[in-house]
Parts: C-alpha cells; structure tokens; sequence
C-alpha cells in the first residue's frame, strides 16, 4: 500500500526482548520504510536481538536495557523502578535524537520506557497486543497509548481503551517467497522427500521443551525411522541438545537460532513449538499442523490461552508440559503424519488463522495518528 501521508514521517518501534516483539516490529519498520517513511527500532541488549538484528542492518538500531517487572510487593521492585527511569530518560534522549513523529511498542516493560518518553514529550503512540491475554505492561502500558493495536479479537474484552483495532501480528519478512524444496533441504543437510518434524524452542524458557523432544528420540527412531528433525533450541540449551542427538540414528540439524526460516518452513511436515504469538502467526501462514506446548511460567499463562485459541479452531494439538511424556508427544506426531485426513484439516484450520495484511493495518493506524495530530 502507497504513502497515505503528504510528507515522509518516522517512527520509532520499540520492539526488543524476544522474538515475538522484535520479528512484527522490524516488519512494520520495512513497512513504513516502503512507502517512503523512516523507521528505527529501539531494542534490548539481549543476545536475542543482537542476533536477529545482523540480518537487517539497513534498519536504525537504538538499545535499552531489558527490563523485566517483579511483583509489585516484592523488595526488587525498587532497583527495577530505578532502571525503568533511567531507561525512560534514555529513551526520552533518544527520541530527541532521531525526532520521531510517532513511537510505537510492540509489547512488554522493555517498550514501555519509550511510550513513556514519548507521551511526556506529546508524541502519539500506538501500542500493540500480540496475545490473546494481555500482558500486565500492556495492561499498564494502554492508558499511555493513544490507540491500542491486538494481534486477535480474543485481547479485546481484557482491555479497557476507547480505541481499539484487530490488526494481526505481522510475520518477518521474506517467509512467503517461493523456494526451491531441495535447496531448502540442503540448508540444514536434509531430505525433503522424507517427513521433517520443526522444533521451535523459542528465544526463552524452552529448557523443558527440550527436554521433552530429546526424551522421545529412541521411541522416535523406533516408529518413524525415516523422520528427520530440524531442532532450534533457544541459546542457552544449544550445548545440552547438540549432547542429546549424539548417537541418534535420526538424521536432524540442530541450531540455538535460525536465520533461514524462510527455507526452514517449506520443507516442514510436522512442528513441536512453544505458543508465542509471533510463532502461531508465522506457523498459520503457511498451514503447518502443530502441537503446542505452552511456556507453563508465561504470565497470566498468556501462551496457553493463545494455544487455545488454535486448538478450539482445529488448527493445533494441545501438549501442557507438565502432563505430556515423551510417548505421549510421540503419539501425537505420529498421528498427525499417518493420518492423511486429520493432516489436511488440521493445515487448512491454520491457513485461515493466518494473519491478513497486518504491516498495511499498523502502518495506516501510525499515519493516521500522525495525521491526526498534525490536523
């Protein structure tokens, strides 16, 4: 979609901590960035997002510190108050900086310290909710904003804003594109005549999903002798997994992160993933039958409530971490790969979950607020 603004604006996105807030805040940076605006991204000084960010450096890049909320009575909430205020005057030199016409967060405290900037400095910002439940910084976070942006129907009743729009929760870019399945498979070393199961560990917390999918590797070998998996296992459990496969007679390719999901996705059959809302998005788009395990220590349990969202559609398997063993994950992949029928609903229930124009939603509400204020 064109520029619906008469003059280039910028904008600046802050979105770093994870992957479900970094991947949708650099689309809609490209997003503006094609229709002639300008955009930078403010993120964190996770590992995370230093890794992510090398395969997008013609994008701006503004780092804060990550910030992660305790309880509100617990003796840690004075050093955190203190970090979110020097984070806060960090972004408010920042936004003095780049001059932005808008800021928008993608979600969690680590945003929070530019819409705060931002506000005090009279800036519109727009705030957006991947999740189906709201976070508690987002629940703080709308009454700076002033429009709320939800990823799915579902966040609505847990928000209390005059202004609210479902816009989906953009995908990274370049995963759509058309590719050649056998150069695919030669990225990771592998078939793609023959069953591939996806791995998703996630940027955090992916330690017992892990787990649970190095658990089942020998019953594994022993049903489904010619599946191969492609393993992504978080940073911090790289070491233990790469431990895990040795000796596995199932060929696979293991990694803490990829930068070639655009390869990884066409060559799938069969995805064992957290719930993250970025994750089921990208998983929609292209209509991969999955089970699910929720992160059990999300707050508000936001990753099973998302997960309900694609199983009550028929879209997902449900796996809960603490009541899954390995023969029980076994089954499930099983099922999903012999029973031809079940596969074929299971990935057409996806496809229509699939977010639909989702940059060109954010991009019209930024302009429009810019407009608005500038009426």
């Amino acid at each position: 979609m064109s520029n619906t603004t008469d003059t280039p604006i910028r904008a600046l996105i802050a979105c770093g901590g994870t992957g479900g807030h970094l991947f949708p805040g650099i689309a809609i940076a490209n997003g503006l960035r094609a229709r002639g605006h300008e955009a930078a991204v403010v993120v964190s000084e996770k590992k995370i997002d230093e890794i992510a960010m090398r395969d997008y450096p013609d994008i701006p890049v503004f780092k804060l510190p990550a910030i992660a909320s305790p309880p509100l009575f617990s003796p840690r909430i004075v050093p955190f108050a203190l970090r979110f205020g020097q984070a806060s005057w960090m972004a408010r030199s920042i936004i003095k900086g780049f001059s932005p016409h808008a800021v928008v967060g993608m979600g969690g405290f680590t945003s929070m310290p530019v819409l705060v900037a931002g506000r005090a400095l009279g800036l519109p910002a727009l705030l957006h909710e991947a999740n189906g439940i709201p976070g508690r910084a987002n629940r703080l976070g709308e009454r700076l904003a002033s429009t709320m942006l939800v990823g799915w129907d579902a966040a609505r009743s847990r928000l209390q804003h005059s202004d609210i729009r479902t816009v989906g929760t953009p995908i990274r870019q370049g995963l759509e594109q058309p590719q050649d399945l056998v150069k695919c498979g030669e990225t990771f070393g592998l078939n793609p005549d023959k069953p591939i199961l996806l791995v998703i560990g996630g940027s955090q917390g992916a330690r017992g999903l892990n787990r649970l999918v190095t658990g089942s590797l020998s019953l594994l070998a022993k049903r489904l002798p010619d599946l191969q998996l492609l393993h992504l296992t978080g940073v911090d459990d790289l070491e233990e997994v790469k431990a895990a496969y040795q000796g596995s007679t199932l060929r696979h390719f293991v990694a803490a992160f990829c930068h070639d999901m655009e390869k990884a996705y066409p060559i799938t059959n069969v995805v064992v993933a957290r719930s993250g809302a970025s994750t089921l998005n990208e998983l929609a788009t292209f209509g991969l039958p999955s089970i699910l395990v929720p992160y059990p220590h999300a707050a508000d349990l936001h990753q099973h409530a998302n997960a309900e969202i694609f199983t009550d559609a028929g879209a997902a398997l449900l796996a809960d971490e603490d009541k899954t063993e390995p023969s029980d994950l076994v089954d499930h992949i099983v099922h999903l790969l012999e029973d031809r029928l079940a596969y074929a609903k299971m990935g057409d229930a996806m496809r229509d979950l699939a977010p639909d124009d989702s940059v060109d939603l954010i991009c019209d509400a930024i302009e429009g607020e810019v407009a608005k204020k500038n009426a």
